[in-house]
């Protein structure tokens, strides 16, 4: 007998990634054919979610970016062209429940309207409760180009 208690995990993780994507590309139309199969995913549990979220993806964050932050928060990596959409994720980063980086497929083939795109963020969670109203910050990074593979590092001020 086997049980995939795993599902309501998948699902938390695509909800994850498809939201930011949405949010950072307010020309991302949800509703693109192109996302059918995460949308099923999200709202029904249905579909492979094997093959749209990798919990073993490699790491984005170059060089010792996932060390220069020792308050906990979350990474997200957004990017996308003609031919896929996809957000890594970096989760509790600088907490004791830190796990691997995972790769979220949102879609592949989207609208050729669609642009080349990435963006960043490290979303930092305060530590001694709510500032201003606020639970914590979004932090930009900049995406770039590192021996053949995209990641993330802090922008240069």
């Amino acid at each position: 007998m086997q049980i995939d208690l795993y599902v309501p995990y998948y699902r938390a993780l695509a909800k994850l990634a498809f939201h930011y994507a949405l949010k950072q590309c307010v020309y991302l139309d949800g509703r693109d054919p192109a996302f059918a199969a995460i949308r099923v995913l999200i709202r029904d549990g249905a579909g492979t979610p094997i093959g749209l979220v990798d919990l073993s993806a490699p790491t984005f964050l170059l060089g010792d970016l996932g060390r220069r932050f020792d308050e906990d928060g979350h990474f997200f990596f957004l990017e996308m062209d003609n031919q896929q959409v996809n957000v890594s994720m970096k989760l509790f980063a600088g907490s004791p429940y830190k796990r691997p980086s995972v790769r979220v497929a949102l879609g592949t083939d989207p609208s050729p309207l669609i642009r080349t795109y990435r963006a960043g963020h490290f979303l930092r969670l305060y530590p001694d409760g709510r500032r201003g109203g606020f639970d914590g910050e979004m932090i930009a990074l900049e995406a770039l180009e590192h021996e053949g593979r995209w990641g993330l590092v802090l922008k240069q001020d």
